[in-house]
């Protein structure tokens, strides 16, 4: 008797895992498989299955981020290599401009004076 009260009172050592029941709607060419599987079996497909998915998903979601790694290098690279030299270009006009105009403008000044 001594023994089940202090298996009793030891309960850190048969503490049950937490689980929790779904219910699952499982195709009709699969109801004679899933009934042939004793208990245990199915709980162990089950969950072997989910990690499984959940596996290939941090896999999907992993390439998934690299590939719009990627996307947004490429991006950015196309917009750097275009736009550099069409910024260059750009100062280059407007400063050929301005100083045109400059030098219009200081002949223009010499002309009156």
């Amino acid at each position: 008797m001594s023994n089940l009260k202090e298996n009793f009172n030891n309960k850190e050592t048969f503490e049950p895992k937490k689980a929790k029941k779904f219910v699952f709607q499982i195709y009709d060419e699969n109801i004679d498989f899933i009934e042939a599987l004793t208990y245990e079996r199915k709980n162990s497909l089950i969950n072997s299955l989910i990690n499984d998915y959940k596996v290939v998903d941090i896999n999907n979601r992993k390439n998934k981020a690299v590939i719009n790694g990627f996307k947004t290098l490429l991006i950015l690279t196309l917009s750097i290599i275009i736009c550099v030299p069409l910024l260059i270009f750009i100062t280059n006009f407007s400063l050929k401009m301005t100083l045109n105009s400059y030098a219009e403008m200081q002949r223009n000044f010499e002309k009156l004076f």
